[in-house]
C-alpha cells in the first residue's frame, strides 16, 4: 500500500473516530472494550493482555488460527486512533522456497 493510500485510510479513520457519538465514544477510553465493540468478539486473556501492553514492539508466539492477525490489526488501529504510528511487520517464507535451506554446513 503507498504512502497517499496510507494517508487516505488514516483521514478517513479519524473523521470516523470525530463523528462518533458520546455514547459510542465511551469504549474509547479501553482498548478492550473498543476492541470487543468493533470486531464484534470475545477476546481471549492473552489477546486481552496484548492490547493493554503499552510496551512498543511485541512478538506473538501462537499457533496456528489462534487470532493472532486480528489482535495485531487491532492492537495497531488503536494506536493510529490514539495519535500513535504503527507497523506491523512478519516474516513469512514464499510457498516456493519451503523449507528453507540451510546454510553450508549445517545439517537438520
Amino acid at each position: 500500500m503507498s504512502t497517499a493510500a496510507l494517508k487516505r485510510e488514516l483521514a478517513l479513520l479519524r473523521n470516523s473516530l470525530a463523528a462518533l457519538t458520546p455514547s459510542q465514544s465511551t469504549t474509547l477510553d479501553d482498548p478492550v472494550a473498543w476492541a470487543q465493540c468493533i470486531a464484534g468478539l470475545t477476546l481471549d486473556p492473552w489477546q486481552r493482555d496484548v492490547l493493554l501492553s503499552a510496551s512498543p514492539r511485541l512478538l506473538l508466539n501462537a499457533t496456528r488460527q489462534s487470532g493472532k492477525s486480528t489482535v495485531a490489526a487491532l492492537k495497531a488501529a488503536w494506536t493510529v486512533l490514539q495519535g500513535g504510528l504503527a507497523a506491523v511487520v512478519s516474516a513469512s517464507f514464499p510457498v516456493t522456497s519451503w523449507p528453507p535451506r540451510l546454510p553450508s554446513g549445517v545439517r537438520p
